[in-house]
């Protein structure tokens, strides 16, 4: 029979192992992570091949202004990365307010609901670049025809004139 004394000795060390095991599992799914979304870059040069590379030096969105008349309304963005033969072309869209203008992947832009000052910005992968277009959506009212029934009908005259 094991003596009772080595028994909080077994537990503790036990628990320095279990503290240890998960620190070095955390430690290898951190650097397993890491691999991943190195690997994750669309970015085809293999490492030491940089001659080969061609740097992002900037990218400009168009329209820069988009003013929309009716909720619901859609407006392609087109980012023009420089120079046109960079190595990686890879771009991510993003609103600084969705509820009143959403971007999608491909830059389409929709019209949620009636507001001004969003921002819809394209980033590039390489070199942290960005540009935006200024949207705006204010539904206009549509103006409303004339009452039908009372075109070609005249008020009657009163009876009496009084000056």
């Amino acid at each position: 029979m094991p003596d009772r004394r080595a028994r909080p000795q077994l537990q503790s060390l036990v628990r320095q192992r279990y503290l240890i095991g998960g620190v070095a599992a955390a430690l290898h799914a951190t650097v397993a992570l890491f691999v991943l979304s190195a690997s994750a870059c669309s970015n085809s040069a293999s490492p030491g091949d940089s001659g080969n590379i061609v740097p992002v030096e900037g990218v400009k969105v168009t329209p820069q202004v988009i003013q929309f008349p009716a909720i619901g309304e859609t407006r392609q963005l087109v980012a023009t990365i420089s120079p046109a033969n960079a190595t990686d072309r890879a771009v991510v869209w993003a609103s600084t307010d969705s509820a009143v203008a959403s971007v999608d992947a491909v830059g389409l832009v929709t019209a949620k609901a009636a507001g001004s000052g969003v921002f819809i910005t394209v980033y590039t992968h390489d070199g942290g670049h960005q540009a935006s277009a200024n949207v705006s959506v204010n539904p206009q009212e549509l103006a409303r025809p004339p009452d039908a029934s009372a075109v070609g009908r005249s008020q009657a005259a009163p009876d009496r004139f009084e000056p």
